[in-house]
């Protein structure tokens, strides 16, 4: 029977197995994590025209394997949305736990106030 059941759900189990690393960004060290993911922070801004962009870390607070994050940009309201939707589609180790959005003012952009949890997991490359 075990064997049965091993062999029916064979595939949901691996995608489940898959579906829960992506919870985590694996990493090398903290540090490398932190550029990449700067990296990517500052990519969706230039890709959704964003300004004023502003990461803050701070390893040094950082509690078991998580960190948060406090990312601030200013932009077109969908513009900002739509980055902060491919955040979450596309980043499931960085879940976002707060956020709030000053829609503009007459002539002005809206501003994006988000607090993330970045999630990581250092893994041993050798």
């Amino acid at each position: 029977m075990d064997m049965a059941f091993w062999q029916q759900n064979s595939s949901n189990i691996s995608r489940v197995l898959d579906q829960r690393r992506l919870l985590n960004h694996e990493i090398e060290l903290l540090k490398l994590g932190i550029v990449s993911l700067n990296d990517t922070i500052n990519r969706l801004g230039d890709k959704f025209d964003l300004s004023d962009m502003k990461v803050e870390m701070n390893p040094a607070r950082a509690q078991g394997n998580s960190m948060r994050v406090s990312l601030s940009y200013k932009g077109v309201l969908r513009d900002g949305i739509d980055a902060l939707s491919t955040i979450q589609s596309d980043y499931p180790f960085l879940p976002a736990q707060k956020v709030r959005i000053l829609p503009r003012q007459k002539g002005s952009l809206a501003t994006f106030d988000i607090l993330l949890n970045y999630r990581y997991l250092v893994v041993d490359t050798h």
